[in-house]
């Protein structure tokens, strides 16, 4: 039996081939010696934002809505863009009752205006959208969450007041997704 770390680590090479091999190289990237480049994509009606881990955690730390649910995926996973409009209808639902989504796309850096930017166009999201620009995931997947195997979707949820921070290695239905929340608030 291979142990927890073989497996791990395993999975995670397989992710960066993968994510090697479904992207073109033939793409502008933003300025790479700033920790947050903002990108206006005017035509998905949203910004996004590149981040770094430190300014990812930071974020977890001083949450100021009751909940937050912080989604990680990428244009390339098929089970992650299925569920991204359950996200949108969720961001509608329950805004005013203090929860707060946030789209963290896990797309290379590198492929913002080739692939990430014309996707939001396509999509047409309105949550608050961060593209993470951490570089090697074995390095920041457990400060996310010790027990994401890197896998994606993956979802946090975080209510400070309740105390809850939740990490789901999974992809979401409707209602499953509402039950979370509910459940949450």
């Amino acid at each position: 039996m291979k142990s927890f770390f073989a497996v791990r680590s395993t999975f995670i090479l397989t992710f960066v081939v993968c994510a090697f091999l479904l992207v073109s190289s033939s793409c502008n990237a933003p300025d790479p010696g700033s920790a947050t480049n903002e990108i206006n994509a005017e035509t998905a009606g949203n910004p996004i934002t590149t981040v770094g881990i430190d300014e990812l955690l930071k974020k977890f730390d001083t949450a100021t809505s009751k909940v937050q649910l912080y989604n990680f995926w990428a244009t390339w996973c098929a089970p992650c863009v299925k569920e991204l409009p359950y996200f949108e209808a969720m961001r509608e639902k329950y805004a005013s009752k203090g929860v707060e989504i946030i789209l963290i796309s896990l797309d290379d850096v590198e492929q913002l205006d080739a692939k990430v930017l014309p996707f939001l166009e396509r999509k047409k999201l309105k949550s608050e959208l961060l593209l993470l620009d951490a570089g090697n995931p074995n390095v920041w997947i457990d400060q996310i969450a010790p027990e994401w195997s890197g896998s994606i979707p993956g979802t946090l949820i975080i209510n400070k007041s309740k105390g809850i921070r939740d990490f789901y290695e999974q992809s979401f239905t409707a209602e499953e997704l509402e039950t979370l929340i509910q459940e949450s608030l």
